[in-house]
């Protein structure tokens, strides 16, 4: 994948679920990338277009959204109900163009 795909290349933590043999929606996948980012779940914006995955995440205390366009994900980036962290315009533009530079429709 990493050599297919030079955009991998832009995110800071990568993790493979066949390699952990565990995946969504299990809980300890989710932790294992909490571990990973050094990060709490309140802290840490999930993203998935699987609402499963999405309710799992939620449950264990991320912030999530469930994608399903790259302008919905722009809109919902930017809405006031986020930490003041994830509500700038100019990030929201950033990950919308980065994920749909990622995964284009």
């Amino acid at each position: 994948m990493k050599r297919e795909f030079d955009w991998l290349s832009r995110f800071d933590v990568l993790v493979w679920s066949y390699q952990l043999r565990m995946a969504k929606p299990d809980p300890a996948i989710y932790r294992h990338v909490l571990a990973e980012l050094g990060t709490q779940p309140a802290e840490t914006l999930f993203i998935d277009d699987r609402a499963v995955n999405v309710q799992a995440a939620l449950a264990l205390g991320f912030q999530a959204i469930e994608f399903s366009s790259v302008e919905k994900l722009r809109a919902d980036l930017v809405a006031p109900v986020w930490p003041v962290s994830f509500r700038s315009p100019e990030r929201a533009a950033a990950v919308a163009a980065l994920f749909y530079r990622c995964f284009p429709k």
